[in-house]
């Protein structure tokens, strides 16, 4: 490849934060947790732009966790937006922060940026405070369409312009972690079944200046080595849980024809999540 010519990518997810202002069973990134640390945005800030000029999103998500928890929320959509100008880029967020969100500087960016809302609601008892704190925050939510369910993939857009789009998700999937008495274990699978099931094996994910598969070997290091729970594991997964490597602006810049699209392909570490999904209500005890 011709480095002079941009990479062309379908989509991106920027990784924010591990904290959550819910507790999901079956968080896909581990959020229930209570794992805590944060992207150091200004620290990585250059990072990205060098990104940008190697590579272009279609579609760019800013996830967590709960990114509005973020401190920096506001300076990362404007410097998403300034590196990829051309993206559409959403935050996706579960909207109960909304209502009783205080800094007018991350409304101001989201509205500025063209930032568009992708709303989780996990129970239809936080319907009315999401609406309420959209409202509040963008104005007049207009209903473009809906399908029968109120809450499930309605779309809209806000008097200040903003596009909302409402997903019910009152279940989640099975994930690496699987609870065995009062302990967690992981998945022992075949890796190209496991990758083949995988519904997060094209949402690559940004942390810190580096680019990762998916949000499972990002986050389940971290969940490791925090000690919030305990993990049986033998020392060779440890050990091959923790070899993961992500990408960095080097391998961009440093060799001509690299490509992202491996990104795509089965890794070892596929083998800690399910050959098959078998769906759990959200909120449960663990």
């Amino acid at each position: 490849m011709n480095r002079n010519e941009k990479i062309e990518y379908p989509y991106v997810e920027f990784y924010l934060t591990h904290s959550c202002n819910l507790s999901c069973s079956n968080c896909n990134r581990f959020n229930n947790f209570n794992i805590h640390g944060r992207t150091d945005w200004a620290k990585n800030v250059t990072i990205y732009e060098e990104w940008s000029k190697y590579i272009d999103f279609k579609l760019i998500g800013i996830i967590g966790g709960e990114p509005l928890l973020h401190p920096e929320l506001a300076d990362i959509c404007t410097d998403i937006r300034k590196f990829w100008p051309n993206a559409e880029i959403m935050l996706v967020t579960n909207g109960l922060i909304f209502e009783n969100l205080k800094n007018i500087n991350v409304v101001n960016s989201i509205i500025q940026n063209n930032i568009d809302l992708r709303i989780s609601i996990h129970d239809s008892k936080f319907a009315s405070s999401v609406h309420k704190g959209i409202e509040k925050c963008f104005g007049k939510l207009k209903i473009k369409s809906q399908q029968n369910d109120p809450l499930f993939s309605t779309k809209g857009k806000t008097s200040s312009g903003v596009k909302i789009e409402l997903w019910k998700f009152t279940h989640f999937h099975s994930v690496a972690l699987k609870k065995n008495n009062n302990h967690y274990i992981l998945h022992d699978s075949e890796s190209a079944r496991a990758h083949h099931t995988c519904d997060m094996k094209h949402c690559h994910e940004f942390y810190d200046g580096q680019l990762y598969k998916c949000g499972m070997v990002l986050t389940l290091p971290n969940l490791y080595d925090s000690k919030k729970i305990h993990i049986e594991i033998n020392d060779s997964d440890v050990e091959l849980l923790k070899s993961y490597r992500p990408l960095t602006i080097e391998n961009i810049k440093n060799n001509p024809e690299f490509s992202v699209e491996h990104l795509q392909n089965v890794i070892p570490q596929c083998k800690f999540c399910p050959e098959k999904y078998e769906n759990s209500l959200i909120f449960q005890e663990k």
